[in-house]
């Protein structure tokens, strides 16, 4: 019986949902929500593009510079190690972990410019730059996330 009420009305259910005669016969405010939708996801997966290219990048460059810094044949840890270490990570300026390593070994470096061993203190400042490097490296990896 409410088939007959729609027929009688002159109602006719819709035979076809096209998304794109829709669009077309849309209003113009929603004509505009739409546009705006579609450059909101164009934007993101814009960003997530990038996004995933600097992860990827700084995982490649870590690996490498884990590599240098891990290498068996390097030799015991010291000074010399290091310099070698640090004289390596031009090339991996996207590596997060090589950064902090850099952040460190400056402050190590300011500290032994007078031929003194660190002392306590002189290695908590080191620790302080090591984590103010690590959460500026992590700070960057979340960004625009």
């Amino acid at each position: 019986m409410g088939h007959l009420l729609l027929l009688q009305v002159g109602a006719h259910p819709p035979t076809e949902l096209d998304p794109f005669v829709l669009v077309l016969q849309a209003s113009l405010v929603v004509k505009l929500v739409l546009l705006v939708l579609v450059a909101m996801s164009i934007a993101c997966w814009f960003i997530i593009g990038q996004k995933v290219m600097r992860l990827r990048q700084a995982n490649v460059q870590s690996a490498r510079f884990l590599d240098a810094f891990w290498a068996k044949d390097a030799g015991p840890w010291k000074a010399e190690r290091l310099e070698a270490i640090y004289a390596q990570m031009g090339p991996l300026s996207a590596s997060p972990l090589a950064r902090v390593f850099h952040a460190g070994y400056v402050e190590l470096a300011k500290i032994t410019q007078g031929d003194k061993s660190p002392t306590g203190s002189d290695l908590e400042s080191v620790e302080r730059a090591l984590k103010r490097a690590a959460g500026n490296e992590m700070t960057q990896l979340e960004n625009q996330l």
